[in-house]
């Protein structure tokens, strides 16, 4: 179990890291401040984390299939994976996930927070074991990533991965 002192911490983190690009890529889309639609929307969204859960969920499982059509619909076309090797675009990113042979993964400890209207992170913990370009590769990793809403449907804009030390 995570504990939540520095699960704020990464929140609060990502958060900051995230606002330039998710302002960016939510644009006109964006309520004004204090508008009936932004009021509307509830802080705490449970049946919205459920969603989001369960798209991670089916990213793990289309990445396993290697349906890279269905991970391609899950990420914006203005995507950056931000890890421990840099930043990736959209399409480094599926190119990486295609030549990696995903054997199992759990996901755990999900945590989200809705910073308006049309922008979510959703924070989670990722065990996966995996063979890329023939190499065993079995880790753990926080991640987090900001959705924005486009056209009535979520979508990954950015994916942070961050490693885990063994316990």
């Amino acid at each position: 179990m995570l504990s939540r002192w520095p699960l704020k911490l990464l929140i609060a983190g990502s958060a900051a890291l995230c606002s330039p690009v998710l302002a960016t890529a939510a644009g006109a889309m964006e309520p004004a401040p204090g508008s009936t639609a932004e009021a509307a929307q509830p802080a705490d969204d449970p049946a919205l984390e459920a969603q989001l859960q369960a798209s991670a969920n089916r990213f793990m499982a289309n990445w396993r299939k290697h349906d890279m059509a269905a991970l391609s619909n899950d990420l914006a076309p203005d995507f950056l994976f931000v890890g421990a090797r840099g930043i990736r675009d959209r399409a480094r990113t599926l190119d990486a996930l295609d030549h990696c042979d995903l054997t199992a993964y759990e996901l755990g400890d999900f945590q989200m927070r809705r910073l308006s209207a049309q922008t979510v992170v959703l924070i989670y913990k990722v065990r996966h074991d995996m063979i890329c370009r023939g190499h065993k590769v079995v880790d753990e990793t926080l991640n987090t990533d900001a959705f924005v809403r486009r056209g009535g449907s979520w979508r990954i804009v950015v994916t942070t991965e961050t490693p885990l030390q063994a316990s």
